[in-house]
């Protein structure tokens, strides 16, 4: 009997618990609640994981405020005019993409015009995050030697599996239009081919080239004696001293000295988290406001992770066609809305979704003034939604192009006969089979997909030639699924010039007006309690692996009815299957 008291008793109070803690992170969700700068406060970037673009995992919302890289320009750029803030500290291995360095530099090169100091400090330095602290004044580094900087670079890895799903019995049809278009070469060859080979050299001694005159640029080295150095086998890993001597560091400080360092220089200061800063000034709309802000603003439209058809209930950070369709007509009706820039930030996906959306930003661009600014990524399908801009901008980190279909189609037939399975069905129709792993792939089925496949290759060309500057010649050396860093797709007539997020905000509002207007982010981010009310999130979409991946729903019909349930718009479509599968892309 005391056993069932204590049991009840536990569970009221974990009850109770979980009350206050959903009561605690609806009060953060609400944000907005100014905070009481102390004066000499240093606001310290610290955030954890990788930076995001805009879009967030809704669950994060839940727990402390989200950092995301449109937060963080904001808030820098906001600090520089508040004068109880003195200065800024990178005390940590920040990770974002390389191709968000230029956003964040001209965020903090705002900062240092309003002369005020940024501070560096790193234990051990590696890849993009020593790149971050590069945009500091001073940079110090631990003299640990189990700290030192490793700077790999970018590189391509890839693993070949051809050989090993053939001793498994699994065949994979991949259907390329492109001879560079490398997503899914791995499944059929045991090598790289050399076409792929060719253009992801270049792609990586660009970005390379690009990173050196990064560093080089900042730390006053030499690129080509910096890339002589980190040739040598020995400078794989960089001791301190090693740092200090190529000039890639300022000053070797322990955490301790460092922090008497900053004291010295800002003494009395207090330190001010860059996701406080944020969550101080960061509201989320509430219930009943409009979709579009109403005052007269420029709308910077965000499109991040795979494209994908229709509208999901998902916790990821997708392109999904329905939602974004939506918000672009939103935007293209409200008068308060007098130009739009497009901040891609997608590997591709679905042909079908591209097309769909790259006809709605057609009609958008026929009445208001449409720019691109190409994020770390903005290639196949991605590339698709940037042709309808008056311009396209792009970091020189960024990779763009990928012009290029791919289908992928597994036989799995082989499989099921070395694990003593006999699939059995019945098909009437040839499209059937595609559904179905245990049925052999035929060649007519192969060669009239990969003639539908021609035909949407050539359908993205088109819509290349009619907003490219190139003709059909100049086009096919470039397309063929290969991908250019921003500064080559700029010089190829791929991109129209090389510039971050803010550059392209500032060059298109130069060609509205004299005076700036205000900028908005869409789409409007959302509480995690907002997304649950509108039935827009459940909360099992929230566990995880409750969003199965796409390349595994090869499902029996009874899942593919519930399918059709949640995504009606899909009945009657023979690719649906394909799509579904992600197996015809843009990518």
């Amino acid at each position: 009997m005391k056993r069932l008291f204590l049991g009840v008793f536990l569970g009221l109070l974990l009850a109770v618990g979980l009350l206050v803690a959903g009561v605690w992170g609806l009060m953060r969700m609400a944000g907005g609640q100014e905070l009481q700068l102390a004066d000499n406060s240093l606001l310290v970037l610290d955030w954890s994981g990788p930076l995001p673009g805009h879009q967030i995992h809704p669950a994060d919302a839940d727990f402390g405020t989200p950092v995301t890289l449109s937060h963080v320009s904001a808030a820098i750029r906001e600090a520089a005019g508040r004068p109880e803030i003195t200065g800024i500290l990178i005390e940590r291995n920040l990770e974002l993409p390389r191709e968000y360095l230029q956003e964040l530099g001209g965020a903090l090169e705002s900062f240092r015009q309003a002369g005020k100091p940024v501070w560096a400090h790193l234990e051990l330095g590696y890849g993009s995050s020593y790149l971050a602290a590069c945009l500091a004044d001073t940079l110090a580094l631990s003299p640990s030697a189990s700290g030192g900087l490793i700077l790999p670079g970018p590189s391509v890895s890839r693993l070949y599996m051809s050989e090993a799903l053939k001793r498994l019995g699994v065949r994979m049809h991949v259907l390329h239009q492109g001879d560079a278009k490398s997503y899914g070469e791995e499944y059929i060859q045991q090598t790289m081919s050399p076409a792929v080979r060719e253009n992801l050299g270049l792609l990586v001694e660009d970005l390379l080239g690009e990173e050196l005159a990064w560093i080089g640029a900042r730390r006053h080295v030499e690129p080509a004696r910096l890339r002589q150095e980190l040739g040598r086998p020995e400078r794989v890993w960089l001791s301190p001293s090693e740092a200090r001597g190529l000039g890639l560091v300022d000053t070797l400080l322990s955490r301790a000295d460092w922090d008497d360092a900053v004291e010295a220089r800002f003494p009395g200061h207090s330190r001010l988290s860059i996701s406080d800063w944020i969550g101080s000034r960061r509201q989320l709309p509430s219930q009943g406001e409009p979709k579009i802000t109403t005052q007269d603003h420029v709308a910077v439209l965000w499109a991040e992770g795979n494209i994908v058809p229709g509208l999901l209930r998902s916790a990821q950070v997708q392109v999904q066609s329905r939602a974004m369709i939506e918000q672009i007509r939103d935007l293209q009706e409200s008068d308060a809305v007098k130009a739009v820039v497009l901040r891609v930030e997608s590997p591709g996906g679905s042909a079908l979704a591209s097309e769909e959306i790259y006809q709605e930003l057609v009609k958008l661009a026929k009445v208001k003034p449409l720019w691109i600014s190409a994020g770390p990524v903005a290639a196949s399908g991605g590339y698709y939604l940037a042709l309808p801009g008056a311009q396209i901008w792009a970091s020189p980190f960024s990779v763009l192009g990928s012009i290029g279909v791919v289908a992928l189609v597994p036989d799995l037939s082989g499989a099921a006969g070395k694990l003593g399975l006999n699939p059995q069905g019945i098909h009437p129709l040839p499209a059937a089979k595609l559904g179905d792993l245990g049925s052999p792939v035929e060649a007519s089925t192969l060669a009239a997909m990969n003639l539908r496949l021609g035909e949407v290759y050539a359908e993205f060309r088109s819509r290349v030639l009619a907003h490219r500057p190139l003709s059909a010649e100049q086009l096919t050396p470039v397309a063929g699924g290969r991908v250019w860093s921003g500064r080559r797709a700029v010089e190829l007539g791929l991109a129209d010039q090389l510039g971050d997020l803010q550059d392209c905000l500032d060059s298109l509002q130069a060609t509205l007006g004299a005076t700036p207007l205000p900028v908005s982010q869409y789409p409007r981010q959302e509480s995690l309690l907002s997304l649950l009310l509108s039935g827009h999130l459940k909360p099992r979409d929230l566990l995880p692996g409750a969003q199965l991946s796409a390349g595994a729903k090869w499902l029996g019909m009874g899942d593919f009815v519930g399918q059709l349930e949640e995504e009606p718009a899909r009945l009657g479509d023979p690719f649906w299957t394909l799509r579904a599968e992600e197996s015809l892309l843009l990518r």
